[in-house]
């Protein structure tokens, strides 16, 4: 008796050891639940009731209180419970189901079970919504695991994910429903109530940073809280060093801009920042793309036309994120060009020149440019008018080259016009002539 006793306590230890490795559902108990009836509902594992007893240290499951919480391992459920989905993917990125080794392509829309992996691939981002509450925006090079959730008729959430390396952000939202959020790393496990944070893992290092509310961090040996505005940076098996404050905003030179292609958006610098994470936004909010500059301004030359976000923070040294500032960035059409023509546009009235042109549409000012090679690296006239008429003085005995560029008051610039060029003749003529009488003085 005593043998077959100890052999169902072995076997119960090892199969709770087993489980605590695998993903978890749980339960929330309504009034009349028992272990029993719950296993015949959602497991569809043999013995279910005692060993759930003993994973669950319910001791008695006749009196269970409503709302005690019943931690299923994954491998046990009839069905995988639908705990998120996909709002959007930017390139590529895969997922798999729970104890299962392929992956597949991730689409937006998808829905995600517990036990997901996802991962994501260089310059991909994958945003979610879990328990359509709180949102994860899963960076490129990444891998995170859907590992603990509660079911949805609750009045606390409980939702846990392992980001197993890269980068996350994530907005708890506590005014839907009050949520116990863990977030855990191989280095160290953040626990929150209601905030924005991002959380870096890198090995045995995790790097957490708070936008709002605040976070708890703690590992093997140590713990600490860490308010919106700071960062901490963790090391597994280590204490955790006092948070920090993180880089402030950079301030934006303009808070709207207008271009067309290539578009420019500048800020002022920070001190003692190395490096600036630019993100662009369309106009439905999702993350087109990430770059990381080391100079206070980002271009772009292939935006369709249209409006987006761009929002910009600074990366100290210690490798902090700092908190974004945002700009509007409006793509339009190009300026269109001023069409010179060489017999109407440009007309030679003695003492001077008379330029004259058609007006471009949109345009309200043009440029007008002199210059004394083709190439328009030796500017000797710059001229700014509203007109499209324009009089040019002569340089006696000089080819010069002439173009104008269309101006509007968005700060667009068109391509240069054609080129017209202009030789002084008559001049260059007397020129030779003088010459040639001064040389033929000196040989008398």
């Amino acid at each position: 008796m005593f043998r077959k006793f100890s052999g169902i306590l072995f076997l119960f230890v090892a199969l709770q050891a087993q489980s605590q490795q695998q993903p978890e559902w749980i339960y929330n108990t309504v009034k009349g639940d028992t272990l029993w009836d719950i296993c015949l509902k959602y497991t569809n594992k043999r013995g279910c009731w005692i060993t759930l007893t003993k994973y669950n240290e319910v001791v008695n499951d006749r009196v269970m209180p409503v709302n005690t919480p019943i931690r299923i391992p994954v491998g046990w459920l009839k069905k995988l419970p639908v705990v998120g989905e996909v709002v959007y993917v930017t390139g590529a990125a895969k997922y798999s189901q729970w104890n299962d080794k392929q992956f597949f392509t991730l689409t937006a829309g998808q829905q995600l079970h517990l036990g997901a992996i996802i991962r994501t691939q260089a310059g991909s981002i994958v945003k979610l919504l879990l328990h359509q509450t709180n949102e994860v925006l899963i960076k490129e090079n990444s891998e995170l695991l859907l590992e603990k959730f509660s079911s949805n008729n609750v009045d606390v959430l409980d939702e846990e994910i392992t980001l197993k390396q890269g980068s996350a952000d994530v907005d708890v939202n506590s005014d839907k429903v009050k949520n116990r959020f863990i977030i855990k790393t191989p280095a160290a496990i953040a626990a929150v109530r209601g905030t924005r944070f991002r959380i870096n893992s890198s090995g045995d290092q995790m790097r957490g940073e708070v936008l709002e509310g605040k976070i708890d961090v703690s590992t093997g040996s140590s713990s600490q809280s860490v308010p919106a505005g700071f960062g901490v940076s963790a090391t597994k098996g280590k204490k955790i060093q006092p948070p920090q404050a993180l880089p402030p905003q950079p301030k934006m030179l303009q808070a709207r801009v207008k271009s067309s292609l290539p578009a420019r958006v500048d800020w002022e610098p920070l001190n003692q920042v190395d490096q600036y994470q630019v993100s662009l936004y369309n106009g439905k909010k999702k993350i087109l793309s990430i770059e990381t500059v080391d100079h206070n301004w980002i271009v772009y030359d292939t935006l369709d036309k249209g409006c987006y976000q761009v929002k910009v923070h600074g990366i100290d040294g210690a490798g902090f994120h700092g908190i974004d500032s945002q700009a509007s960035l409006c793509v339009i059409e190009d300026l269109a060009s001023v069409d010179l023509n060489d017999e109407d546009s440009l007309k030679d009235e003695g003492d001077h020149l008379a330029l004259s042109w058609q007006n471009a549409p949109e345009a309200n000012s043009y440029r007008v440019q002199v210059s004394t090679d083709e190439q328009f690296s030796d500017i000797v006239q710059d001229t700014t008018t509203s007109d499209t008429q324009v009089v040019l003085p002569k340089i006696e005995g000089q080819d010069v080259y002439i173009r104008v560029i269309s101006l509007d008051n968005n700060g667009r610039e068109s391509l240069p016009s054609s080129v017209l060029e202009y030789s002084d003749k008559k001049s260059q003529m007397f020129s030779i002539i003088v010459t040639t009488i001064l040389v033929g003085i000196a040989f008398l």
